[in-house]
């Protein structure tokens, strides 16, 4: 498992890049959720995603920012949270835009790709940490779409404000929804893929 984990974060790293390493402005940053905290606060993983993504952005190296998730292991939308966060970090409300539905990575990639495909976007990142980013580029290319993994790999330490969103009604806890809320795949074995096969091969999910 240690050496599985290591390769991981060693193929992620091939992926990385700094906002100068572009002339030209991406179409949209995908953002994909991860839980928030119990209490409802910007959980440190969703500031981190989100920190990098606003560098990205004021940076000039995206021009809008599609931030993914709906509210799945607690009761507050991973979308929501994400979209104050970059907010707080001075990204105008207006470049942010929110897909609330998807409940896990794959639903993450197509959902967002869909609002991209809508809006006119083709050229197409990805910010999420290490090799998640890259798990999702390799789904938005295999679906058709053109797109770029800017993974966060150096894990920064970064001190959160005290933002905290309200809670979604009706929420219910993932056991109680369907199995959307489980991971086509286990984290392990979107690893292994990514590392060992060229594209993630299968199709977008279907939304219910």
């Amino acid at each position: 498992m240690l050496a599985l984990f290591l390769l991981s974060v060693a193929h992620a790293g091939l992926w990385s890049h700094t906002p100068a390493d572009f002339v030209r402005a991406f179409d949209a940053l995908i953002v994909p959720g991860c839980p928030t905290d119990e209490d409802g606060r910007v959980s440190a993983c969703q500031w981190r995603r989100a920190s990098w993504a606003a560098e990205l952005f004021h940076a000039g190296a995206v021009d809008q920012l599609v931030v993914s998730g709906a509210a799945v292991y607690t009761p507050y939308s991973e979308a929501e949270a994400l979209a104050a966060s970059l907010v707080v970090l001075g990204v105008p409300a207006d470049r942010v835009h929110l897909e609330g539905r998807a409940r896990h990575t794959d639903e993450n990639a197509a959902l967002s790709l869909a609002l991209c495909e809508e809006r006119g976007w083709t050229r197409l990142a990805v910010a999420s940490d290490g090799l998640h980013a890259v798990v999702i580029q390799k789904m938005l290319d295999e679906w058709g779409a053109q797109a770029f993994a800017l993974p966060v790999t150096d894990y920064r330490d970064l001190p959160r404000p005290d933002l905290v969103i309200a809670p979604t009604p009706g929420w219910l806890p993932p056991e109680e929804v369907d199995d959307r809320a489980r991971p086509a795949a286990s984290l392990v074995h979107y690893a292994w893929r990514a590392i060992t096969s060229p594209v993630l091969q299968h199709g977008p999910p279907v939304p219910r």
